[in-house]
């Protein structure tokens, strides 16, 4: 599961609401393409992630720099995420309780207290306390939209810092660790096809 998003994370730990009803439509099972879109202090973290990488592939051999871009990717696919949905999985998205214990053993260090705004979307907002592990510290607030059967989105902003290791910086994002951030985050996940293909097997 990618950084689903850390929106989409945060949206899902610790919810104190657990009486919460599910959401609805339910999202059909099959393949989903999510894209999502982060800023931290105005700048596009995914841009700068893709500008440190080109640069450090333009300063290899030629050789090698296929080698290295076969291996890592393309560029363009740092903000994409393909997912297989099943039909459980589908059921646990819309349902607050199942996310709250899923959540509460990955990022047990942020409190947070969601509402729900009509059939479709859970607002949230909390507060993250520096914790044993590496994660982010401060507010945050943000939403979850269940636009149709065949479509999710989510936001998050927060503002605070991050608790941190500078060795896990992202290339192209240095200096983070030392300063206050303003983070926003877009992710939107649309059904792609109901069958997964490979992404099945795993």
């Amino acid at each position: 599961m990618r950084v689903l998003t850390l929106a989409t994370s945060l949206l899902t730990l610790s919810l104190v609401q657990a009486h919460a009803q599910t959401l609805s439509p339910l999202p059909e099972p099959g393949l989903w393409r999510s894209e999502a879109t982060t800023l931290v202090n105005g700048q596009d973290v995914i841009a700068a992630m893709r500008e440190a990488q080109k640069q450090m592939l333009s300063s290899l051999p030629e050789e090698y720099r296929l080698a290295m871009e076969e291996m890592m990717g393309g560029t363009d696919d740092l903000a994409v995420e393909m997912q297989c949905i099943t039909a459980e999985d589908a059921t646990s998205l819309i349902d607050p309780a199942s996310l709250m214990a899923e959540m509460r053993e990955e990022m047990p260090n942020c409190n947070m207290q969601i509402s729900q705004d009509g059939a479709s979307r859970l607002r949230f907002t909390g507060h993250c306390e520096p914790g044993a592990d590496d994660g982010f510290v401060g507010d945050v607030q943000g939403e979850l939209l269940m636009v149709s059967s065949r479509e999710m989105r989510s936001s998050f902003t927060g503002k605070g810092r991050l608790n941190i290791d500078t060795d896990d910086i992202p290339p192209g994002m240095e200096g983070l660790e030392s300063g206050p951030l303003d983070i926003r985050q877009t992710e939107v996940s649309v059904w792609v096809s109901s069958d997964c293909g490979e992404l099945a097997e795993m």
